[in-house]
This record gives C-alpha cells, structure tokens and sequence, in this order.
C-alpha cells in the first residue's frame, strides 16, 4: 500500500520532482569551492546518497527516468551534501496516508457495547428489593374488624314533666352497654347502676342519674343477665317487694358466719363458741328502720336496714331466717361538727345538693341466685339532714312507673 501510494504521488508530481532537482543541483554547487579536506569521505557519502536514491526508487517499482533524474542530480554536483537525502523526504511526507490507520478506532464499538452491559445490571438490583417489602405489611392490621356490632336490645322511656327520658340497652361481644337520654340527646351519668359476676353469669342492674341545671334525672333500665357463653343478654324479672317503710323485725334462725362481714356482733347466741347467757342459740329477733319481703319459689326474701347520716348503713339479706350475707357499714370517721368541711362540702363540689345511690345484692345458695334489691337512695348533702343520721330517700319504693319498649 506505502509503494503504490508513492508511485501514484511520484507520477502526479513529476514537474515537482525535476524543480525540487534542479534546487538539489543548485545547493550541490554551493558546496564544490569546499576545501579537499573532505577527501574520500566526501567521494562516499556522495556514493552513498545516489545508492539511496535509486534504492528507494527501485524498490517501490518506480520508472527509470526518476531513478536517472535523482542520479543526475547528485552528479552533477559533484560534492555531496546530506541535505540531498533531506530533499527526498518529500516522499515519506506522503507517510499522512498511513494516518487512515484510523481504522483501529473503530474499537470504539466494543467500549460502546460493554457500557451496555454494565447499565442493563442496574435495573435488576433496584426493582426486586422494594415490592416485597411494601405488599406485606396492610393487610394484617385490616383483621382486627371481625367483632360484631352490639345491638341495641331495649329501650326504657318516661316522661318527666315534658322531658323525655331514654335508657337504650345494648348487648354484644363486649357485653352490655346502655345509653341514656334526654330528649335524645346522650348525657353522661353522675352515677349508674351495678354488675354482680357469677360463673359465665354477669346480673346487671342499670340505673342512672344526672342533674341538669339543678334538676335531677333518673333513669331505669331494669335488670339484665348477661350470658358470657352466647354473648347474649336477657332480661331478668326481679321478684315483687312488700315495703315496710316504719320498719320492723326480722326473726333469723342461722348465720352464715362465712358470709358475714360485721362490724358489731349480732345474735351473739349463734356464735360458734358462744357461752352461756350470750343469748338465744335458736332465734334472734332484730329491729329494722326499714324492711322488704318477697317470695321466690316458696321461699322467704327479707331486706332489713337502717341508715345513717350519709346513706344506707348496714343491711341484712335473709332467706327463710337464715342471714345469707350482709353490707358492711362504717360510720364516719370525722365528727359532727367537722361534716361539712371534710365530707358534705366535697361531695357538693362533685354532685350538687343531692346524690344518689344504689343498694342490691346478688347472692347464690343451694345452686340457686336470690337478687335482693333495695333500689335507688338519695342522700341530700345539707348538713341539717346529716345530723339526724336518717339520711336515705327510698325514691323507688314510691317512685314513677317506667315504660318499656322492647
């Protein structure tokens, strides 16, 4: 490729070649006044030069003419110089054409394809990570809406004085639940009712109370038995009490001392280490302020109690003479004379001039369940009231008839 590239340049260029000889010959003459000192070293290396020429000639296939021309241009100097050598490096000027050696940027399309490759390994690293972690996480937290609702099983409704009184019991997986209202609107009781757990057995008792702008609201939902097997609720029909408003006495026969929580010995004569001259070991005969009966299946229901300055003191529950249990009463710590302060003037604070609370007892004997009920008591919060130590309006043993819608 190099020779014929010459040849190509020597014959479009051969008008260039005899001028650039003819100054070859001109610069040959310049040097023939040299001085004889140069001997046959001068004699050489123009021998030289001409052997190089025609070599160079020769060896790319190049036509006899030019060979004659660049010798006759050395001979005709007759003293040699190097740059003649110089001069013929027109020829490798023309090397430029090796420059098409470009070719071998063409590697270029390897470095593209390997970019390729390395760019496609990226996208598999940031796509398998991030789906698994974000499709796992929801779903659980929706398992936690599978309780059924409570529903609504009762309503108990009054009217008091043009005000509509509303008491919604509800019964679901969470047990019961009532709601009460006035005129329809939801209020939050002051106090409510009570809950006496039994085995699978919850008895309820739901009752409230609330004052408005110095009116007193009550409201009754009856009793209820809540089934902790079935998660359902029943009504319960509690017996039909005989009040003894004056009070009076109740006849017991036995106490069952296990049940007892007294904080004054009653019927010493029962005691179990009782001695002589402690009292009847037979019967014991005690007088009430207040009494209740009822009759359950044959048997004998008796309430007997008393009350105190702040409410219901100790109360007996008798079945057939026997004392099943009773209520606990502690009588107040504080003196008449500091009532006001440490307990009348705290419970104003927190209630308004009155409160009110419930007395009851559930209580199981011989497999069977006696409720006992003495019903809702409101207690004024004056001190006149409080020192008369008589303090406990039975409100349901006289109060209004309740409707129900169920």
């Amino acid at each position: 490729m190099r020779c014929a590239t010459r040849r190509a340049v020597q014959k479009g260029q051969k008008g260039l070649v005899v001028a650039q000889a003819a100054e070859i010959q001109t610069n040959l003459e310049r040097f023939t006044g040299l001085s004889s000192t140069w001997g046959c070293k001068t004699e050489y290396v123009k021998r030289l030069v001409v052997v190089v020429a025609l070599g160079l000639v020769v060896a790319c296939g190049g036509r006899s003419d030019q060979s004659t021309l660049s010798t006759t241009a050395v001979e005709a100097t007759g003293t040699p110089t190097t740059t003649v050598v110089a001069s013929t490096s027109v020829e490798p000027a023309t090397t430029t054409p090796p420059t098409t050696t470009t070719a071998p940027p063409t590697s270029t399309a390897p470095t593209t394809s390997t970019t390729s490759t390395a760019s496609t390994t990226v996208a598999p690293t940031t796509s398998t990570t991030v789906a698994p972690t974000t499709s796992t996480t929801v779903a659980p937290t929706t398992s936690t809406t599978t309780l059924a609702p409570a529903v609504e099983v009762a309503t108990f409704s009054r009217d008091a004085g043009g005000t509509t009184l509303e008491t919604v019991v509800s019964c679901g997986p969470d047990g019961l639940s009532a709601e009460h209202r006035i005129d329809g609107e939801p209020v939050e009781p002051e106090t409510a009712g009570l809950t006496f757990p039994w085995a699978f057995e919850i008895y309820h008792r739901v009752v409230a109370a609330v004052a408005v702008d110095g009116v007193d609201y009550l409201f009754d939902g009856g009793w209820w038995i809540e089934d902790r097997k079935s998660d359902s609720c029943a009504p319960h029909e509690p017996p039909v009490w005989e009040d003894f408003a004056d009070g009076g006495q109740i006849v017991v026969t036995e106490i069952l001392w296990e049940k007892a929580d007294f904080r004054d010995i009653a019927c010493p004569g029962f005691l179990p280490d009782a001695e002589e001259g402690w009292g009847d070991a037979d019967t014991c005969t005690l007088d009430f302020d207040h009494v209740r009966r009822a009759t359950v299946d044959g048997r004998l229901l008796e309430i007997g109690f008393d009350c105190g300055p702040f409410g219901v003191g100790e109360v007996w529950w008798v079945v057939d003479g026997t004392m099943v249990s009773n209520r606990y009463y502690h009588p107040p710590e504080s003196t008449e004379d500091r009532y006001e302060e440490e307990i009348l003037e705290p419970m104003r604070g927190r209630y308004g001039d009155t409160v009110y609370d419930y007395v009851a007892q559930v209580q199981w004997l011989d497999s069977e369940v006696y409720v006992f009920d003495i019903g809702r008591v409101r207690i004024d919060l004056n001190l006149e009231t409080a020192l008369k130590s008589d303090n406990c309006a039975l409100v349901d043993w006289s109060g209004p008839e309740v409707a129900f819608e169920g």
